[in-house]
């Protein structure tokens, strides 16, 4: 067997070409190199109102010498800046409208009515709260799911009901947020 030598010349210089190249790749270190994107984020808020808070409107003791007045409030829960009309219907009394409520007891029925400001004198200047846009509903907007938006309910028995009979009388009234 014969050893073969390789000439001394082609060995050094496989050595600093290994050297060389290990050299090269030492020293040829990039910085890093950036790109970006955007990436698009978005949300749709829907209207949205919770169910009225009702307070009951309790006249106390109606005599027919004089006006009975008597308020309660109403809150409603909608996303901010929600316009809503809050309306108030008729009422479950037979006989009974918009321009004139009724309270009852059996078939008896007492005369009243609800306003969206303090009335006069047996009703006078008083804006009649009612449920169509032809008859004074309330307009607002919403404060936010997590805030009330408080309206007053004006109410009056007027005075001159002289056929009154004694007893308990009620009524049952419908609140309507538009939204």
């Amino acid at each position: 067997m014969r050893l073969m030598k390789r000439p001394l010349f082609i060995h050094l210089f496989g050595s600093r070409l290994t050297l060389l190249a290990a050299t090269l790749c030492a020293g040829t270190a990039q910085a890093a190199t950036n790109i970006a994107s955007t990436v698009s984020a978005s949300a749709t808020v829907l209207a949205s109102c919770q169910t009225p808070s009702t307070n009951a409107l309790a006249f106390g003791t109606y005599s027919p010498s004089e006006d009975k007045p008597g308020t309660t409030t109403l809150s409603v829960r909608c996303t901010g800046g929600t316009p809503i009309v809050v309306s108030l219907n008729k009422g479950t009394t037979t006989g009974a409208s918009i321009a004139q409520r009724k309270l009852a007891n059996g078939t008896n029925t007492l005369n009243y009515n609800l306003y969206s400001n303090s009335p006069g004198p047996g009703g006078t200047n008083g804006s009649v709260w009612g449920d169509t846009a032809l008859v004074n509903t309330v307009s607002s907007t919403g404060l936010g799911l997590g805030t009330d938006r408080t309206f007053t309910v004006y109410g009056l028995i007027p005075a001159g009901q002289n056929n009154a009979v004694p007893g308990n009388y009620s009524d049952l009234i419908t609140v309507t947020v538009t939204y």
